[in-house]
């Protein structure tokens, strides 16, 4: 049960079994209401999800290797809208190939429907990623943000980094006007991120660094 007032984001859950305690697993808290992917494959414009309004939420999943699932929108001239894919079986930066590690790395592709003198329904991409930044025990989930120059009809392709797909292989997609953050997961207990890019330094950072090497000592602060 999750109370009401729980704020959206990405809590870990494990369970109790026979065989002892489950690794844990995040479940997301939507802060709005959730549209289920339709029943079927995906994988063309054809049979492209129609987004109706935005913002938007939706769950899916790719259920075998190789699926992709398309998502058809419309998007006006000058409007900025973000897209955020939020894995369910996340994928954690670490070293070796994604392709042999049994996670979900999340990829996302805007293509306009533009065509060509050879196929009138050709699509065009102009824009992609597969995560903001790639960073050792970070997870992987797509985060995009477009501006759009022109009124039209597009396309989003959602698909694994490196082709995996099964029965776990399922996927929050925000679409979001302007321009939006990612949803990061809930931070530490006490704020530090070692792989972080970013870090406050304040007056004592010094006698931080000196408690690490076994020095506690009393040098002077920083101004």
């Amino acid at each position: 049960e999750i109370p009401a007032d729980t704020k959206p984001g990405s809590y870990p859950i494990r369970l109790i079994t026979a065989g002892g305690v489950t690794n844990a697993l995040p479940v997301r808290v939507a802060g709005s209401g959730v549209t289920e992917e339709p029943p079927g494959l995906h994988e063309t414009q054809e049979t492209a999800v129609a987004v109706t309004q935005i913002p938007a939420l939706y769950a899916g999943r790719l259920a075998q290797r190789g699926e992709a699932d398309y998502y058809s929108f419309r998007a006006e001239a000058g409007q900025t809208l973000t897209f955020e894919v939020i894995s369910g079986f996340p994928q954690i930066a670490a070293g070796g190939s994604a392709a042999t590690i049994a996670k979900f790395d999340p990829a996302l592709t805007i293509y306009e429907r533009s065509g060509s003198w050879f196929d009138a329904a050709r699509l065009q991409r102009i824009a992609y990623n597969d995560e903001p930044e790639w960073v050792f025990g970070k997870p992987t989930d797509a985060h995009l943000v477009h501006r759009f120059e022109k009124a039209g009809e597009y396309v989003l392709r959602i698909e694994a980094f490196a082709g995996q797909g099964g029965p776990d292989y399922i996927y929050e997609l925000k679409i979001a006007p302007g321009e939006q953050p990612p949803d990061h997961a809930p931070a530490t207990a006490n704020g530090w991120d070692e792989r972080g890019w970013t870090r406050r330094l304040d007056a004592a950072r010094l006698q931080q660094l000196a408690r690490r090497g076994g020095k506690d000592g009393k040098d002077a602060a920083v101004a």
